[in-house]
């Protein structure tokens, strides 16, 4: 469960009067689906969602700029690829505010960005896409398949805002590193491999970060199955991110993480 008040748009006038600032906040894990009320335990479409985020880039004029705020351990991969490329479409200057931390899936979206931005006590990080499955050896082969796939569209997502700093090699170097568990990066390594642009002026509390994260998971913990998982799904925290899988023949649904 993502909290309602975890991604919103706010917009304002600079003082000229000509351009809207419009901030999106993505302080919880990227999910499809559907998010509960905590207080009236309504059902509500996910507020971390691509289909919640191109309602908020349709009011976004191509003279205005966009501003994504992170703190964000990860999410789905199918909902944080297509929020990243709605990004990169639109005709809108994107900078992103890295505010904690910019985790798997989120690298893409904030590479989606024509800016990136961090302060020195923010971290970003990277790693191949993983899954909890179950089946026989046939199927298991598959999914390591379409896992090899889901990574290359990945790359290409994170690659998009790096250009000549970070080859393909070099990513993948990061993701296989300390046993394919991927690697962690400080603000001035994002800058030197192209996954961020500049120091933020400003330093946020990296305990404050991870409080809100842990507070997010420990809401996710706690609620009721969402209403968008089906029978046999494996629900997926914050730690990765993540994208359904149907195993077609075996009838059932997975859960694949990145």
């Amino acid at each position: 469960m993502a909290l309602k008040i975890s991604f919103k748009a706010e917009a304002q006038t600079d003082k000229n009067g000509e351009g809207v600032t419009h901030k999106l906040y993505i302080y919880d894990p990227v999910h499809g689906g559907y998010d509960i009320d905590p207080e009236s335990w309504e059902f509500h479409t996910s507020e971390t969602s691509a289909a919640y985020f191109r309602k908020a880039l349709e009011a976004v004029s191509k003279s205005d700029t966009i501003e994504v705020h992170i703190n964000s351990a990860g999410g789905s991969v199918k909902e944080g690829l297509a929020i990243a490329n709605q990004l990169a479409a639109h005709p809108a200057r994107k900078v992103a505010y890295v505010d904690g931390f910019n985790c798997s899936v989120c690298t893409a979206i904030s590479s989606a960005c024509d800016q990136v931005v961090m302060p020195k006590s923010a971290v970003t990080y990277v790693h191949h896409a993983w899954d909890s499955v179950a089946g026989n050896a046939a199927q298991l082969r598959s999914v390591a398949d379409a896992l090899d796939t889901i990574d290359t569209a990945f790359r290409a997502a994170i690659l998009r805002h790096a250009g000549e700093r970070m080859t393909e090699e070099r990513l993948v170097e990061l993701m296989d590193a300390n046993g394919y568990e991927g690697t962690w990066l400080t603000a001035e390594q994002c800058i030197e491999c192209g996954l961020a642009d500049e120091l933020a002026a400003y330093d946020i509390d990296p305990q404050e970060a991870m409080r809100r994260l842990q507070e997010a998971q420990a809401k996710t913990d706690a609620a009721p199955q969402q209403a968008s998982v089906q029978r046999g799904s494996r629900a997926a925290g914050c730690g990765g991110c993540t994208v359904r899988h149907t195993a077609a023949k075996a009838g059932r649904t997975e859960t694949r993480r990145a």
